[in-house]
């Protein structure tokens, strides 16, 4: 049975493709976004002929498991024109040929972004962890020649993301997204590709210790392995 991958957006896609370049990635045609969008492609890819399993990835965002799970289960319902759908263990089974599987992304029990007021969680957690290790930081500066400044270590990024924080939300902005930091770090070392790229580039160069640590729960989840 063929794998393939359908995400919600253009980082989640190149997150899937850095850690498990072998998967097969589907990129939409059309330009809607969000949760029902990707699920709602995802279902109408599981009707077609061929035998396939389709993993979902979506992000935690600010919900739980079982809500994510319900809003699933409607979507399918209505596209495959169901009713009583019963997912076991996120997968929902459309013949025996076909199913999809439900993969998601995000750090929902990371202690320290919900210290920073992080209530989104999505696939820019990854990113975010691997820019506050020394060893994925350094590996990814060393590897750009135009950037505009280099941290001396993680230490020092995290000291002007938190700085950062302190000065947005005295104006009355909260932080609420890793993706909003990922912004802001792009901007402090003067990355000016997308964040799309980013994603790719510094998962790639990081050393297998830290995406092992940081994205292996991610890697199981689509890999099985």
């Amino acid at each position: 049975m063929s794998v393939v991958v359908m995400a919600e957006g253009d980082v989640d896609r190149a997150v899937v493709q850095a850690i498990a370049p072998g998967m097969k990635v589907l990129i939409p045609k059309d330009q809607a976004t969000g949760r029902e969008a990707a699920t709602r492609r995802a279902a109408l890819t599981a009707k077609q002929v061929d035998s396939r399993e389709i993993l979902l990835m979506l992000d935690w965002n600010t919900h739980t498991e079982d809500q994510l799970v319900a809003e699933v289960t409607r979507v399918l319902e209505k596209n495959w024109e169901r009713r009583g759908l019963e997912p076991t263990d996120r997968r929902w089974t459309y013949d025996d040929l076909r199913s999809m599987r439900l993969v998601l992304a995000g750090t929902p029990a990371d202690q320290r972004l919900k210290a920073w007021g992080v209530d989104r969680f999505m696939a820019d957690d990854y990113l975010l962890a691997l820019c506050l290790r020394d060893d994925s930081l350094s590996a990814f500066c060393d590897g750009e020649r135009h950037l505009t400044w280099i941290p001396q270590d993680a230490a020092s990024l995290e000291a002007l993301l938190v700085e950062l924080a302190e000065v947005f939300g005295k104006r009355g902005t909260v932080l609420s997204s890793s993706k909003r930091y990922i912004h802001l770090i792009r901007a402090a070392i003067g990355f000016e590709a997308s964040r799309a790229t980013f994603a790719e580039v510094l998962i790639k160069r990081a050393p297998e210790t830290a995406r092992s640590e940081v994205l292996g729960d991610l890697r199981r989840q689509l890999t099985g392995s």
